[in-house]
């Protein structure tokens, strides 16, 4: 049995690697287990004899299959790699004129992402960062500026839990997002404005001017974090320079287009991976709900970006307007004193009322519905929101940031 001197531990697994890697000592590696180690060129030559190699358009990293349903791998000037069929093992080489850094980059990313689809996991597109506890992830591809806006989170004093690559696992009903390395890529630019440094820097590859920047423990969080919010960046393309940052909430259909257009490997399609694939991205949508953000391509914006980022997650509270509240049964009708309008709820819509004007906030009468009624977190956030917007449109209730109070009102 080979031994391994070292164990590293990073998207929620055991990584026992046969050299040193800039990775995690400590942390959280239940998820899965994987072996790595460095193999000579002759084990690539002989693996690949034979194997037509492929190149997409666009893509300057080869990729073939082997019968074994092995997959290789190479990128010009940075290493190549073979990963099992069952993801369990991993065998690479760095090529002579690659830093540690940028090899690093290529073997934890894309050739792990095979590794992880390998053992069922489904890798995703995104960066994440902690708010209070909590995971924010910016779902978007490449370019979108999901890095730049974690940039700007990390300057304002929250810490990064990865960058590019994501594993969601749920638990008991929560969501959860695992740690990356603790490295964020970033242009020369982007990195002096926001991390005030680009001396630390290492080229990605000879082609780019993004770096690798590694980050320290204040910077960084290696544990295991409960989602709290997911966001979409939209497209460069989608957004003009001079429009407003904006925030949309996605419908379950949008939502699960935007996770199945985010994954992180999209060269394994076979029809179990394809199902698999399917399924994980259904779940998602259930378990939390997607905002579509716009961001104007403008650093000038960020700050902007994420304020209105931070005051979505902050809990929402209801001021109650003069209203008569009669429960008939199961049942109850609401009537605006003011305005005279009136609206009929039915046993569900009474309750939430009911927990909405007990409770300090959305977030905890929220909470308390998930508890008492057997539904999917996402559908109750859903109707809840839709709830409190009838109430809005009747001018029965307006947001404020008081306590909910009932108080002095007819009941």
């Amino acid at each position: 049995m080979e031994n391994f001197p070292h164990t590293y531990y990073v998207y929620g697994i055991s990584l026992h690697s046969g050299i040193p890697l800039s990775l995690p000592v400590r942390g959280y590696g239940g998820l899965a287990e994987i072996d790595l180690r460095m193999a000579p060129a002759s084990f690539f030559s002989d693996a690949i004899a034979g194997v037509s190699l492929e190149q997409a358009s666009g893509s300057w990293y080869q990729i073939g299959r082997l019968a074994d349903g092995s997959s290789y791998m190479r990128w010009e000037h940075v290493g190549e790699f073979l990963i099992s069929g069952d993801g369990r093992r991993m065998s690479c080489r760095q090529f002579d004129r690659a830093t540690c850094e940028s090899f690093e980059v290529y073997m934890l990313g894309q050739a792990l992402s095979y590794a992880l689809v390998g053992q069922a996991f489904e890798p995703i597109h995104a960066t994440v960062v902690v708010v209070n506890g909590e995971a924010v992830v910016f779902l978007g591809d490449s370019g979108f500026g999901k890095s730049t806006l974690a940039a700007s989170f990390i300057s304002a004093g929250y810490q990064l839990l990865t960058d590019d690559l994501l594993i969601l696992r749920e638990t008991h009903g929560r969501l959860f997002a695992y740690p990356g390395p603790p490295r964020i890529k970033l242009f020369p630019r982007t990195a002096r404005r926001f991390l005030g440094t680009a001396a630390d820097g290492i080229p990605m590859n000879r082609d780019t001017q993004k770096l690798i920047l590694p980050l320290d423990r204040r910077r960084s969080c290696s544990l295991p974090v409960s989602v709290k919010a997911i966001f979409a960046l939209a497209s460069p393309r989608e957004v003009f320079r001079r429009q407003p940052v904006r925030l949309k909430p996605l419908s379950p259909r949008e939502a699960f287009l935007e996770l199945v257009k985010n994954t992180f490997n999209y060269r394994i399609t076979d029809g179990a991976r394809l199902q698999r694939q399917f399924t994980e991205a259904s779940r998602l949508v259930r378990l939390m709900p997607i905002r579509k953000l716009s961001i104007p391509r403008n650093f000038s914006e960020l700050p902007s970006a994420r304020e209105a980022i931070l005051a979505e997650l902050k809990p929402q509270q209801l001021e109650a307007l003069a209203w008569l509240f009669q429960v008939m049964g199961e049942e109850a009708v609401m009537l605006n004193l003011k305005t005279e309008l009136y609206l009929g709820l039915d046993a569900m819509g009474t309750r939430m009322w009911l927990l909405l004007t007990e409770s300090p906030s959305i977030q905890l009468a929220y909470d308390s519905l998930l508890e008492e009624y057997d539904v999917e977190p996402a559908r109750l956030e859903r109707e809840l929101n839709e709830f409190i917007d009838k109430l809005l449109e009747q001018s029965l209730i307006e947001l404020g940031p008081g306590e909910l109070s009932t108080s002095g009102m007819p009941r």
